[in-house]
C-alpha cells in the first residue's frame, strides 16, 4: 500500500509539472505571431490535454487519501493486535503459574494415596500372614 501510495504521488507530481508546460506552452502559443487559427487549435488541444491531466490528478488524489485511509485502518488493526496478544500472553503466563501449582498439588495427593495403598498391601499381607500362622498352629 505504501509503495502504491507514493508511486501515485510521484505520478501527481509529474503529472503537477506535464500540466505546467502546456501552461507555459499556450502561453507561448499566445504570444507568438503564428497564424490565429493555428494557435486556436493548439490552444484548444492544450486545453484538452490540460482538462484530461487535472481530471487524473483529481483522480489520483482521490486514489492517495483512499490509501491513507486503509493505512491508517491497518494501522489500528495492528494496535488492537498487538493489546490482544500482550493480553493473551499476560493470561497464559497466570494459567501456567496456576497449572504448575496444580501439578504440584495433584503430585502431592498421588504420592500420599500411593503411601496409603502400600502401607494397605502391607498390612493385608501382615493380616494373610497371620491368618495363615494361626491355621498352621
Amino acid at each position: 500500500i505504501f509503495t502504491a501510495y507514493e508511486s501515485l504521488k510521484a505520478k501527481i507530481k509529474e503529472s503537477m509539472f506535464i500540466i505546467e508546460q502546456k501552461s507555459k506552452e499556450i502561453e507561448n502559443i499566445q504570444n507568438g505571431v503564428k497564424n490565429p487559427t493555428d494557435n486556436y487549435i493548439q490552444i484548444e488541444e492544450l486545453k484538452r490535454e490540460i482538462s484530461e491531466l487535472t481530471a487524473s490528478v483529481c483522480q489520483k488524489e482521490s486514489d492517495i487519501a483512499t490509501l491513507k485511509e486503509l493505512i491508517e485502518r491497518k494501522e489500528d488493526v495492528i494496535i488492537e493486535n498487538n493489546a490482544k496478544i500482550e493480553k493473551n500472553s499476560k493470561e497464559n503466563s497466570q494459567l501456567q503459574a496456576v497449572h504448575a501449582d496444580k501439578t504440584k498439588e495433584l503430585d502431592k495427593i498421588i504420592t500420599e494415596k500411593q503411601d496409603i495403598i502400600n502401607n494397605l498391601k502391607e498390612k493385608i499381607e501382615n493380616d494373610q500372614t497371620k491368618i495363615y500362622n494361626a491355621k498352621s498352629e
